[in-house]
C-alpha cells in the first residue's frame, strides 16, 4: 500500500472498510457521508474541532493523523506535536453568568435558589462543553443529610440531571449512590476523578441510566472551605474527551455550584463514612412502594396517638431502606 501523503488520502484508506468507517463516524458523531467528503475533499470539517475527534477516533496511528493534518491544518494543533487538539469552544465560564449566579443568590427566596442556580450552571455547562451535540450528560449529587440515629452522611442521591440533546433516552431517577460510585469516591478523596475509558475502568459505578452511552467520566467533589455537599458527574460518549482544558473549565463549574447550597448542607470529611448502597434495581423496587409505606406509617401512628408529619414519615422510611446491609458488587446475586 502506498504511504498516504495527506489525511485526507489517511482518511479514504481507512473507511475503505464500511465496518470501520461507521465505527468512526460513531465515535466522531458525525454521519459516514461526512467522512466520506472530507475524503474526497469535498468539503473540509467545520469546526476544526472536529478533527480532534477523528484524531481521538483513531489512537493508533495518532502521531502520523497529526503530521498529516498539519500540512493542510497547520494553525489546528499547538506546538507540541504529542499534544491533542484543543477545542476552541472550551475557554472560560462566560463573565455574564457569574454576574447571573450572584444575582439570583442574592436575590431569589430561598426555596428555589438552589435550583435556579443549579439550571443556570448545568444548562451553561453542557453546552459549553458539548456544542456539537457530541453526548453530554452532566448530574448533581447532594450528600443525604443523615437521619436519626445515624450521625454520619452515608450516602449521596442525585437531585439535579442536564444533557445534550443527543441523549434523548436518559431521565433523572434520583438514585442513592455510595461508596461503590465514581462520585461517591470523588467526595471521600475529596479531589476530582478522571475516568479516559470507562471500558476499561470497571472499579466505579456509573448510575446505570448513563452506562450504555458512557465512555469516559469525570466526578468533581462540590466543596467549600474543605467540607462537602456532593459531587458533579459528568459523562460522555467519547473516550478520552476529559482534556487538561475542559478539566479545568469543569472544575470552575463545580466552583460555582458550590453557592447553590445552603450553609448547612456541607460536611466535613470525617462526618462522611459512605457505604455501599444497593443496586439500581432494588432500589427501583422499594421506591415503587415508598408511598405506600409513607402512608402506611401514617396511618399507624395515627393509631398510636402519636402522630407524625408526612415529612417525618418519609425520613423514617428512608432510613429504613437505607439502613439494609448491602453486599459488595461482587457478592451480589446477578439480577
Amino acid at each position: 500500500m502506498q504511504e498516504p501523503r495527506t489525511w485526507r488520502e489517511f482518511l479514504a484508506a481507512v473507511i475503505r472498510d464500511t465496518k470501520e468507517k461507521q465505527r468512526i463516524a460513531n465515535e466522531m458523531g458525525v454521519d459516514p457521508v461526512t467522512l466520506t467528503r472530507w475524503a474526497t475533499h469535498e468539503s473540509s470539517p467545520r469546526p476544526r474541532s472536529l478533527l480532534n475527534r477523528l484524531v481521538e477516533a483513531l489512537p493508533p496511528h495518532r502521531e502520523q493523523l497529526i503530521q498529516l493534518i498539519r500540512q493542510e491544518f497547520p494553525d489546528a494543533l499547538e506546538d507540541d506535536p504529542g499534544s491533542v487538539f484543543i477545542d476552541p469552544v472550551v475557554k472560560d465560564v462566560p463573565p455574564v453568568l457569574y454576574a447571573r449566579i450572584l444575582e439570583a443568590h442574592a436575590t431569589v427566596v430561598e426555596s428555589l435558589r438552589s435550583w435556579t442556580i443549579m439550571n443556570l450552571v448545568m444548562q451553561q455547562l453542557i453546552r459549553q462543553l458539548d456544542p456539537q451535540h457530541i453526548g453530554i450528560a452532566a448530574s448533581i449529587a447532594q450528600c443525604q443529610r443523615p437521619l436519626p440515629p445515624q450521625q454520619k452522611v452515608t450516602c449521596l442521591r442525585e437531585v439535579f440531571l442536564e444533557k445534550s440533546q443527543a441523549l434523548t433516552s436518559i431521565a433523572r431517577r434520583g438514585y442513592f449512590l455510595g461508596a461503590e460510585s465514581l462520585v461517591g469516591y470523588a467526595v471521600i478523596q475529596c479531589r476530582p476523578i478522571v475516568v479516559q475509558n470507562l471500558q476499561e475502568a470497571s472499579d466505579f459505578v456509573i448510575p446505570q441510566a448513563l452506562v450504555s452511552e458512557a465512555r469516559s467520566a469525570a466526578a468533581y467533589p462540590l466543596q467549600r472551605a474543605g467540607q462537602v455537599a456532593g459531587a458533579l458527574l459528568i459523562i460522555s460518549t467519547q473516550r478520552d474527551y476529559f482534556l487538561h482544558g475542559r478539566q479545568a473549565l469543569i472544575q470552575n463549574y463545580a466552583y460555582l455550584l458550590s453557592l447553590a447550597f445552603r450553609d448547612d448542607e456541607f460536611y466535613d470529611i470525617k462526618d462522611i463514612e459512605l457505604r455501599l448502597m444497593p443496586s439500581e434495581s432494588v432500589q427501583n423496587a422499594y421506591m415503587a412502594t415508598f408511598n405506600q409505606r409513607v402512608n402506611e406509617l401514617l396511618s399507624q401512628a395515627e393509631r398510636r396517638g402519636q402522630p407524625l408529619t408526612r415529612r417525618e414519615a418519609e425520613e423514617q422510611v428512608m432510613a429504613a431502606f437505607l439502613a439494609t446491609p448491602v453486599q459488595s458488587p461482587t457478592e451480589q446475586a446477578p439480577e
